[in-house]
């Protein structure tokens, strides 16, 4: 009786101890499964409905070399860390909240995408995004893994931005992952 009465006058020590565990377990988790910045593109997509394991598995088929990890996050994922979100290599945005996140964004003169006859999306008579969905057709790329329009939304056009603090911005692995992400369906 004296032992659980010794326990039970202790208990937040062993709940301290038990987080603590936790925390360190997970950190460690975190460190063997992720991968750093040069070997790991990323796609965050401004849309809740997204199969983002089943979009980042099938990237992972053909991912450019020296890449390790290919990672899909909707926006909703980095409500706590938005700094995280400004590091991304490719960004999938609707046309109405593409201003909002402009700094995020470079401009597509240097990526090769800009001549490639594809609609763009513009600000200040700067092309940064390529179409991706378009909303008058209701057709786009990946849309068995993202649904750009969901019932009872009005419909809007997407856009792939690059990242301006990509850390791929040199080696064209986020054009190559562009280039995929247009072939799915």
């Amino acid at each position: 009786m004296n032992i659980l009465k010794n326990f039970f006058s202790q208990w937040y020590k062993y709940v301290f101890w038990a987080l603590m565990s936790v925390f360190f377990w997970g950190w460690i988790f975190t460190l063997l499964t992720d991968a750093p910045a040069a070997k790991k593109l990323v796609l965050c997509v401004d849309r809740p409905a997204l199969r983002d394991e089943a979009l980042a598995e099938t990237l992972s088929a053909d991912r450019p070399e020296g890449i390790k990890l290919i990672a899909v996050h909707s926006f909703d994922y980095y409500i706590f860390d938005t700094e995280e979100l400004r590091c991304a290599d490719l960004y999938i945005v609707g046309e109405r909240e593409a201003s909002t996140y402009i700094e995020s964004f470079r401009p597509l003169d240097d990526s090769g995408f800009a001549a490639g006859g594809r609609a763009l999306w513009t600000h200040e008579g700067v092309a940064y995004g390529v179409l991706i969905y378009d909303a008058e057709t209701r057709e786009g790329a990946a849309a068995s893994y993202i649904e750009y329009t969901a019932e009872g939304e009005t419909p809007q056009s997407y856009y792939l931005f690059f990242g301006a603090e990509s850390a791929h911005r040199e080696d064209g692995a986020a054009a190559t992952l562009a280039e995929i992400l247009f072939g799915l369906s």
